[in-house]
Formats: C-alpha cells, structure tokens, sequence
C-alpha cells in the first residue's frame, strides 16, 4: 500500500430516503474551483459509511459507482437490514479518481415514508 500525502478531507453528509434524494454524491474534482486544484495530483475516494434508519422493517439495497456523468463503475452494491450499517474502507475500495469522475450512493429499493438511510462518503485530495 502506498502513502499518500492527504489534504483536504471532506465528507459528504446526506440523509436518502422517501421525501430526501434517492442519492448522494461526492464532487470531481475538476468541479471544484482553480484554488482547490491547486497542486492537487488527484482526488482519492478513502470510504464511506451507510446506516439504514428506517422506522419500518424493509431492508434498503445501496450502490456505490464511480462515475463522470457518461460512464459508470459499480464499485458494491449491498443490501442493509434496518438498523444495520455498511462499511466500506480505503484498503477495500479506496481509488484514485480522475479530474472529471466522483463517487455517488445511490438507494435502489423502493422507499416508503419510514425509510431513512445516512450516507458518509469521504474522499481526500493526494497531493
């Protein structure tokens, strides 16, 4: 395993679910501005956390892809129990992303008005 230089962690906070957005999604970093890319090599996608909140008893299936907006790249997709948590880790399914692509977390299943799914996405800058 390499060492990277990390800067500028950030984390992406969303609540999914029925009356929230079905997705979450990390930011490339050719979207971020001229001051932020800066001597930034890459932008490296270190994990993510889901845990499924939902007051009803229905499990929610979540994918996590890589993407650019054109191509897409299913990374995991795993079904969560109500009050379960997914983890996913750097050494796991940590990956340098180019310029133009970011991670987005997605809830598959249908929802129902209960349903309620935290979303913990991080990612790093490699300098």
């Amino acid at each position: 395993m390499a060492l990277y230089n990390y800067k500028n962690p950030r984390t992406t906070i969303t609540v999914l679910g029925h009356t929230a957005p079905a997705s979450a999604a990390g930011t490339a970093l050719a979207s971020d501005k001229k001051s932020v890319q800066r001597s930034v090599q890459r932008r490296r996608f270190v994990g993510a956390v889901a845990h499924n909140k939902s007051t009803s008893s229905q499990a929610l299936t979540v994918n996590l892809t890589a993407t650019n907006g054109t191509a897409t790249r299913t990374l995991d997709s795993t079904t969560i129990q109500k009050g379960d948590s997914a983890v996913w880790t750097d050494e796991e399914f940590g990956i340098d992303l180019d310029a133009d692509w970011y991670v987005t977390m997605e809830i598959t299943t249908s929802t129902s008005s209960p349903d309620v799914l935290y979303a913990f996405m991080k990612s790093a800058d490699v300098m």
